[in-house]
């Protein structure tokens, strides 16, 4: 927020009102929808609001100078699109431990916060400084948040091999 968009420390409200407003707005609009949708369904429309807001954020860094609201109110699209997908994701992967749904909702937790500190400790410096870089950091993340989920659906429909 100081070096790249050159705000006070006091101006972090540019930044975190479109990050908590769109996970607010997008759980309650999620939520009013999700008992007629499929959690596959959920999924797909937050991945592709997701994508929406990245590329979005992407295009305005690439072609301009970072400069609030516009180069915020991606964070809100996104977030937004994270916030209609995350208990799809949750609900999927706590399906896949039906009798030890505790401990998968313990590691669901677990690897979200490790993911987190090792993006925020290794990645994120190495982004730091461009408007543009951070864009294309979250393009990747969101890539491979993507891949892995369609890895994932695409395992569990292969037919199980057993060795005798």
């Amino acid at each position: 927020m100081m070096e790249i968009l050159g705000l006070p420390e006091t101006a972090f409200a540019w930044m975190f009102i479109p990050l908590i407003g769109g996970m607010v707005v997008g759980s309650a609009w999620g939520g009013k929808r999700a008992h007629g949708s499929t959690p596959a369904r959920m999924m797909w429309l937050g991945y592709g609001v997701m994508a929406a807001g990245v590329a979005f954020n992407v295009g305005y860094n690439a072609l301009f100078k970072a400069a609030v609201p516009w180069a915020t109110l991606p964070l809100f699209v996104y977030t937004f699109g994270l916030a209609v997908a995350m208990p799809a994701i949750q609900l999927t992967a706590m399906a896949l431990f039906l009798n030890n749904r505790g401990l998968a909702a313990s590691m669901v937790g677990f690897i979200q916060m490790m993911s987190f500190a090792l993006v925020s400790g290794l990645v994120a410096p190495l982004l730091f400084g461009s408007a543009l870089k951070l864009a294309l950091g979250v393009a990747v993340g969101l890539a491979l948040s993507f891949a892995a989920w369609r890895l994932s659906v695409l395992s569990a429909r292969a037919p199980a091999t057993t060795k005798v």
